[in-house]
């Protein structure tokens, strides 16, 4: 028999990544989507159960189309099925027009996928025209959002967010020199205003700190991470993202000084301080600054003696410095102190450091010899 035009449009809508339906009740939609979704999603009211296309309720119901279609964007990102939740985060958008919150998260994916494909560009190449489409939807999206609501923070940050891909260097084959810099002007004054809005929250500055480093002010950038800092001294990642940037441009006195800052900062013994000694000790081993290193590994573990990472970097430097015996004696010394790996790092950590003893010789044959 014929392929049906119903048929064909969900033959044609699976190929895609997306399921098709047409005049079928909520109770089935959702039925359907769960065989593929692990996030399950449930009815509580049994009566929306049997809600059709057509009915009163269904249309004083738009909160809940619009999280469904929400909740099938989520699934579809997880799925590694972009242009399908793109469809679903745009029919969300779609039913609740007015609602801020779903026009920044799609500006933002919509954002996020154009730089994912212009990452894998080579140097000097142009966004595909189908890329660029990506980031002027995202664009309409963000600036409709702000003048739709000028006074919220995450509107204004989702528009500085675009503005500030499109003032990237490698974007300048494709926009232009002038149009990249006035792109990157506007999202400097779009976090100016959005830091204005929100001037207690890390995120703004962290974005506002990259922008200066892509317009090449290293001195701006970093006085951007003193303002997060100055908001937050117990906030880990300013530190960690310090790092990144003094390590891409080789500032070395400027990342220690910074991570031992940020060891200061937090509470004595806690856990916090121990992840940024992680963090400078693992710097100090790439920089060649072994017996630093390995100074910075022992303080960890003296702070937290089952910190099992700390243990793991401590023998792995007595090695590195030739120091066999000793890191014989850590190692074994870290065995007997350290817990159950409570999570797959940890663990990994572990099996480094019983690995290392397979076959390290023990003390019982070093006696017999």
């Amino acid at each position: 028999r014929a392929v049906t035009p119903l048929e064909q449009a969900r033959v044609d809508a699976w190929r895609r990544g997306m399921l098709y339906f047409d005049d079928q009740s909520l109770g089935s939609v959702i039925e359907e989507v769960n065989r593929y979704s692990a996030r399950r999603i449930r009815i509580e009211d049994p009566a929306l159960d049997r809600l059709l296309p057509d009915d009163q309720g269904w249309g004083a119901l738009r909160e809940l189309r619009a999280d469904t279609h929400v909740k099938l964007a989520e699934w579809s990102q997880t799925s590694n099925r972009p242009e399908a939740a793109d469809f679903y985060a745009q029919k969300a958008l779609d039913t609740l027009p007015q609602e801020r919150r779903l026009a920044s998260t799609q500006s933002i994916r919509l954002t996020t996928r154009a730089w994912q494909e212009v990452s894998q560009l080579p140097p000097g190449a142009k966004a595909s025209p189908q890329t660029m489409a990506l980031i002027d939807e995202a664009r309409r999206l963000a600036l409709a959002n702000v003048e739709r609501a000028p006074r919220d923070p995450w509107a204004t940050m989702a528009a500085a967010n675009v503005h500030q891909f499109l003032g990237l260097g490698m974007l300048e084959t494709t926009v232009g020199r002038d149009a990249r810099m006035g792109y990157q002007n506007a999202a400097g004054g779009l976090f100016e205003i959005a830091l204005k809005q929100f001037p207690v929250h890390p995120m703004v500055l962290r974005a506002w700190a990259q922008l200066e480093f892509d317009r090449g002010d290293r001195k701006a950038g970093y006085t951007r991470f003193d303002q997060m800092e100055q908001q937050d001294p117990h906030y880990p990642a300013v530190y960690a993202e310090r790092l990144r940037f003094t390590k891409a441009f080789g500032d070395h006195d400027v990342a220690v000084a910074a991570l031992k800052k940020g060891i200061a900062a937090q509470p004595a013994g806690s856990t916090a301080a121990n992840q940024i000694r992680h963090a400078l000790a693992r710097y100090l081993m790439e920089t060649g600054q072994l017996a630093q290193a390995l100074q910075v590994w022992l303080e960890a573990v003296a702070t937290i003696p089952t910190d099992t990472f700390a243990a793991a970097g401590a023998v792995e430097t007595h090695m590195a410095l030739g120091q066999r015996d000793m890191a014989v004696l850590a190692a074994r010394a870290a065995l007997m102190r350290l817990p159950a790996a409570p999570d797959a790092a940890a663990a990994n950590a572990r099996e480094r450091i019983e690995a290392f003893l397979g076959v390290a010789p023990t003390a019982k044959t070093e006696k017999r010899k």
